[in-house]
């Protein structure tokens, strides 16, 4: 999604997009419409937390499904 939105933003065309993401033309368009409501910092955001909680369910510093809660309970 970040990817797919970065490049909506630099005026991308959807072919170029999918080309570049390696991604058929209407998985591009889906991204688009699942991102639409989020500025592209705010996706970023939300991807830095998905990894943190990956990295605290896979390191013990956490419980898988108290790591997903507290991410889920942040977005």
């Amino acid at each position: 999604l970040v990817l797919v939105k970065d490049l909506l933003e630099r005026k991308t065309q959807y072919p170029l997009i999918a080309k570049i993401a390696n991604l058929h033309p209407f998985v591009v368009k889906k991204a688009w419409e699942a991102c639409r409501s989020f500025s592209l910092a705010e996706l970023k955001k939300i991807y830095q937390k998905i990894f943190q909680a990956d990295l605290d369910a896979k390191t013990g510093r956490m419980e898988p499904e108290v790591a997903l809660d507290l991410l889920l309970a942040s977005i």
